[in-house]
C-alpha cells in the first residue's frame, strides 16, 4: 500500500511491475475520489510480465508470511543461485499459467 500511495502522490510517470498487483488494481478510479486526482495524469502501467520473472513475482507476492527457517535460508542464498534452482520450475509454470 505504501508504494501505491507514493506513486499516486509523487511525480511518477511510469510504473513497471513483474507480477499482478492486487493493490494497484483500481488506482485508475482514484479520480472519482478527489478533484486533485481527477486532474492528474495517470502513470503508464507496464506489466505484468508473462515470463519466468513474472511468474516468480506472482508466486512470491502470494506468501503473506514465510516460516523463519525459509526466511533464513532465503537470506543466505545468492540471488543467481536461487533463481538458477527455481528457473526450470518457473519455466514449467509459465507455460501452464493463463496469459
Amino acid at each position: 500500500m505504501d508504494t501505491v500511495g507514493a506513486i499516486r502522490l509523487g511525480p511518477v510517470a511510469t510504473v513497471r511491475f513483474a507480477g499482478p498487483d492486487r493493490y494497484w488494481g483500481g488506482c485508475h478510479d482514484f479520480g472519482k475520489l478527489s478533484a486533485r486526482e481527477a486532474n492528474r495524469t495517470q502513470p503508464a502501467r507496464i506489466g505484468p510480465r508473462r515470463d519466468e520473472l513474472g511468474t516468480f513475482a506472482t508466486l512470491i507476492s502470494r506468501f503473506v508470511h514465510l516460516p523463519p527457517g525459509y526466511q533464513e535460508a532465503l537470506r543466505a542464498m545468492d540471488v543467481i543461485e536461487g533463481l538458477g534452482y527455481l528457473w526450470p520450475r518457473l519455466q514449467e509454470l509459465t507455460m501452464v499459467l493463463p496469459a
